[in-house]
């Protein structure tokens, strides 16, 4: 895991002017209140739109890396099929990430609104998106549905070949279900912490390509 990163490029141009008005002001004004308000604000703004660079745990292509940062909620099985819900931590990263090796064959995102991840009404109005991945023979889908205090979903990468800990989108709250098949091997239960982009929840066949 390396301490690298990089500012997601969509966030520039919010970044840039709340930063500048934060120095001019942090210069000519002499409100501490202000002032430590105003810091805080750009620290947050700049949490949120920065990505770290993260090599995962496990390299081999047969692992299936956490895509996010957040505590395992659940792990069940779903019409024979393994799914592992995660709740993304409110103070990680906002990246969201490629569980595997593989070509990307579906991206779709639905615009909603922002309820409370735990409000009944939030699993068909809030705002969330699919991404499935040939991983190997077998097919990957990841669901994202946004919580109260995201920004949405944005930037999504435009790469069609993917390794696992990869960037793809951005999510600063919510929850992700990640759809695996049959034959893999679950690493993690409920409660358990997960990094992004780093952590093992599962392991394939070993002949996955």
């Amino acid at each position: 895991m390396t301490k690298n990163g990089f500012f997601l490029p969509n966030g520039w141009q919010f970044l840039i002017p709340l930063w500048g008005i934060t120095l001019v002001i942090l210069i000519f004004s002499d409100e501490v209140i202000l002032n430590l308000f105003l810091l805080a604000i750009s620290f947050i703004a700049g949490y949120i739109f920065y990505i770290p660079e993260r090599t995962p745990f496990e390299t081999s292509s047969s692992a299936v890396i956490a895509p996010v940062d957040g505590v395992v909620s659940k792990v069940n099985q779903v019409n024979g099929k393994t799914v592992i819900t995660i709740e993304k931590s409110l103070f990680g990263s906002s990246a969201v990430r490629a569980p595997v090796n593989g070509s990307v064959m579906v991206k779709d995102i639905r615009r909603g609104i922002f309820l409370d991840k735990l409000d009944p009404k939030a699993k068909d109005l809030n705002e969330q998106a699919t991404i499935s991945y040939q991983w190997g023979d077998d097919i990957v889908n990841i669901s994202l549905k946004c919580g109260f205090y995201s920004w949405g979903l944005a930037s999504f990468s435009q790469k069609e070949r993917v390794l696992a800990g990869e960037f793809q989108l951005q999510m600063s709250d919510g929850v992700i279900e990640i759809e695996l098949p049959e034959n893999v091997k679950t690493e993690v239960s409920f409660g358990d912490k997960v990094l992004g982009g780093y952590s093992v929840i599962a392991y394939g066949r070993d002949d996955i390509a």
